[in-house]
């Protein structure tokens, strides 16, 4: 409903998400109390923003040895994810897996893809 009401509505989500970023802190979340169905929160990151963010970082080699790692049906899914172009779902196994085996905190993983893997 919002986008059909707010002219330039992803504009106007991106200036707030600009504004309101360095307001984040390690340890919290930020829900944005406006989003009448939850539209405005990242629900996907785009695959070659996150392996570029992750090379940015120094840790892509790090994430494929920690594919590499997995048991065999899971290393399976996860590594047709990541070899694909698709999006992958910020809070599925392909994404929380890793994240978690890297010690990355959920507010963590929400700051590295929300400065880096929004299209």
């Amino acid at each position: 409903m919002l986008q059909r009401s707010i002219p330039q509505y992803n504009a106007m989500r991106m200036a707030t998400f600009e504004v309101g970023r360095r307001f984040v802190q390690p340890g919290t979340a930020i829900i944005d109390i406006g989003c009448s169905r939850s539209q405005a929160l990242l629900r996907e990151i785009v695959n070659w923003g996150a392996k570029a963010m992750l090379a940015t970082k120094g840790m892509l080699g790090n994430v494929e040895a920690t594919i590499a790692a997995l048991p065999k049906p899971q290393r399976t899914v996860v590594s047709l994810a990541w070899a694909g172009d698709a999006k992958l779902a910020r809070n599925g196994q392909t994404v929380l897996v890793p994240a978690k085996m890297l010690g990355l905190s959920p507010a963590r993983l929400d700051a590295m893809c929300f400065s880096q893997c929004t299209p």
